[in-house]
């Protein structure tokens, strides 16, 4: 358990790396995405360093409204809210400065944010031998971080503005959510927690599978004008 607490994350991400293939044809934007994983990363590390002082922000006894605002605040919302805000204010700050207006991958922001954050989590609750946490959180945080790409993918005739409101629907949805889902396992509630847990999961599960079939479709294109090209180019010649 210990080890896939430590491993699901990263290994997200390279799945996310793979069915979401960034393409960077300028140097520009190569630097933009360079400094964008670094201050992923810095989030994450400043994240983990508060949460290896301070595991919990929110003191919970018992099994009611208390031990749901825990787990709201210390294991499912703050962790993808601050580096979504950092992301936010990043893409505003290269918009000022450089003017670059790419479009933010905030769900491999979120996901970078999250590695030195896991590692720091995966020690102490592993040190606390907390099986619950060590399987359900990082589950939890990688469906969070796909949902975000839900309505890009499922609502592309939509404009920019209703994404960001679908999108931030989509993260108080998967927040309070994930809360419930994390609750009713602690409190025993087996058969509502899988439930839940069955909802939490589904959109991100269709996020990943569109992203597939939209890669292979786009490699397929890409290998046919590459087959293209030569006989273009030989019946040219022969003109």
């Amino acid at each position: 358990m210990f080890f896939f607490c430590l491993l699901w994350l990263p290994i997200c991400y390279v799945l996310w790396r793979m069915i979401n293939p960034v393409i960077l044809s300028t140097s520009a934007q190569f630097k933009a995405n360079f400094t964008e994983k670094t201050c992923a990363l810095a989030v994450g590390t400043i994240e983990g360093v508060i949460r290896f002082f301070f595991m919990n922000f929110w003191k919970a006894d018992g099994f009611g409204l208390s031990r749901y605002i825990s787990a709201c605040l210390d294991y499912v919302m703050l962790p993808i809210i601050a580096p979504l805000v950092v992301c936010f204010l990043f893409v505003k700050i290269m918009r000022l400065l450089f003017k670059q207006s790419q479009t933010p991958d905030w769900t491999g922001f979120v996901l970078i944010s999250m590695i030195p954050l896991i590692l720091v989590c995966s020690i102490r609750w592993g040190t606390e031998k907390n099986p619950l946490n060590l399987v359900l959180i990082p589950l939890l945080w990688s469906a969070e971080a796909f949902n975000l790409h839900f309505p890009r993918a499922f609502a592309k005739q939509k404009s920019a503005v209703s994404h960001t409101l679908l999108s931030i629907a989509g993260i108080a949805a998967n927040g309070f959510l994930g809360a419930a889902i994390w609750w009713a396992f602690f409190a025993s509630k087996t058969i509502m927690a899988f439930i839940l847990l069955f909802i939490e999961l589904c959109p991100a599960v269709l996020t990943v599978l569109f992203l597939v079939r939209t890669c292979k479709s786009h490699t397929s294109h890409t290998c046919e004008n590459l087959l293209k090209k030569p006989s273009e180019y030989s019946s040219k010649r022969s003109h």
